[in-house]
C-alpha cells in the first residue's frame, strides 16, 4: 500500500497520483507501477465530478477498482466491473481485496478524530 505513489497509464503514459494506491501480492509496487486499488479522497478544493472521472480514467487504463471517497459528505462511491459510481453507504469491499471490509462508520469516525 502507498500513499500518492506515482501511476504511469496509458500509452502516453499519462502519470497520475492517487491518494491511495494497493498492490495485489505478486504485482509490481511503486512509482510508476499500475495499482490494483486507487483510493481518491475528496480535498475541499476538488468536485466529485472531476474525481469521478479520474475513478474513470484509472479504471479506463487497467485499475481493478477505484473508490472515491467524500469525507464532507460522509459517502464512497465504487467503481469496479460494472459499477461506475455507485454509492455505498455500508462498507467498502473490493474483489481484489478478498475478505477485506471497511465500515464507513469506522473509516469516518476515524477520519473526525
Amino acid at each position: 500500500m502507498g500513499v500518492e505513489a506515482r501511476s504511469a497509464l496509458g500509452p502516453g503514459p499519462d502519470y497520475r497520483l492517487p491518494d491511495v494506491s494497493y498492490w495485489a501480492p505478486g504485482r509490481p509496487a511503486g512509482d510508476d507501477s499500475l495499482p490494483t486499488l486507487a483510493v481518491e479522497v475528496r480535498s475541499p478544493s476538488q468536485t466529485m465530478a472531476e474525481l469521478r472521472e479520474k475513478c474513470r480514467f484509472f479504471r479506463t487504463n487497467g485499475v481493478e477498482a477505484c473508490w472515491l471517497i467524500d469525507p464532507d459528505a460522509r459517502t464512497a462511491e465504487l467503481f469496479e466491473g460494472e459499477r461506475d459510481g455507485v454509492l455505498t453507504t455500508g462498507a467498502l469491499t473490493a474483489a481484489a481485496l478478498p475478505g477485506f471490509l471497511l465500515s464507513l462508520d469506522a473509516l469516518f469516525a476515524v477520519l473526525q478524530e
